[in-house]
């Protein structure tokens, strides 16, 4: 087999880019005993055609596709020609914090010809490559990689199921603020002018995964920031300053919030991590 891989080591989650030409990979209800894997695959077919089979499900990729399924059940992954793909390995533990209420048993296909399956596939591609290139992985998975991995959920149609316009329109609402998240001005007024919607429908969007529009502009700022004040490298970013970059604009309002949040003040929070690191 004429085959090449890329790989990195993201602490607890996997990150793999292989090529090759015509292959097949099984895991056997033997080998998934000896060597049993509580893992969710998030696979990215970059390059070719492949199938996948698993639990008397069959789904079928073209280049710019994708598939989910669960490590941990006997599977067939197959490439019939030369084929290029991104794999997410992510502990099932892990992935459920993102994604909770999510039967992850079964297969589950990002479809590239959907508006939402094309976004999702470019988010989480260039997630990858950030990653490969080996920029800071805490804020490319808090800003960009969680964030589209929930919003496969609502492709799964598994909770809360939303018609193909509404998904299309909140996955662009959650992009918006994940390129404008350090932007103080960033409200609903400017989401929904942009999406040319009522902020009301804007609302209804954000109900339907349990949030609102400012809790979730305000969850993922917070995440930034702890990503921020868990890289050694930015151990000297003070609080206020980071506060104020992050569109935060009353320091007070941030401590309380962070410390609700994540149950100790930013201060406690940065020393806890330099201590971890």
């Amino acid at each position: 087999m004429d085959a090449g891989l890329a790989a990195v080591d993201l602490g607890d989650i996997g990150l793999v880019e292989v090529h090759g030409n015509s292959h097949v990979v099984e895991r056997s209800p033997e080998e998934i005993r000896r060597h049993r894997t509580e893992s969710v695959f998030v696979c990215l077919l970059l390059e070719g055609k492949a199938f996948t089979y698993q639990a008397d499900d069959c789904v079928t990729l073209t280049a710019g596709d994708g598939v989910v399924y669960a490590g941990d059940e006997p599977y067939i992954h197959g490439f019939p020609s030369r084929s290029r793909q991104i794999t997410f390995d992510i502990p099932v533990e892990r992935f459920r914090e993102h994604c909770a209420g999510w039967n992850v048993h079964g297969l589950t296909k990002l479809n590239g010809f959907t508006e939402s399956g094309k976004f999702l596939f470019r988010t989480l591609n260039a997630c990858a490559g950030d990653l490969l290139a080996g920029r800071p992985k805490d804020s490319v998975l808090a800003e960009r990689f969680w964030p589209a991995t929930e919003s496969l959920m609502q492709l799964d149609g598994q909770t809360n199921p939303q018609a193909p316009s509404n998904l299309d329109l909140l996955i662009r609402a959650k992009a918006m603020i994940a390129e404008h998240l350090c932007d103080p001005d960033l409200d609903c007024e400017a989401i929904s002018a942009a999406l040319r919607i009522s902020r009301r429908q804007l609302h209804r969007l954000f109900e339907s995964i349990g949030s609102t529009p400012h809790a979730w502009i305000r969850e993922r700022r917070l995440d930034q920031c702890a990503a921020i004040f868990s890289d050694p490298a930015q151990y000297n970013v003070r609080i206020t300053e980071l506060c104020y970059r992050m569109g935060f604009n009353d320091a007070a309002h941030f401590c309380r919030v962070f410390k609700a949040r994540f149950g100790m003040s930013a201060k406690e929070y940065r020393a806890t991590q330099a201590r971890i690191n």
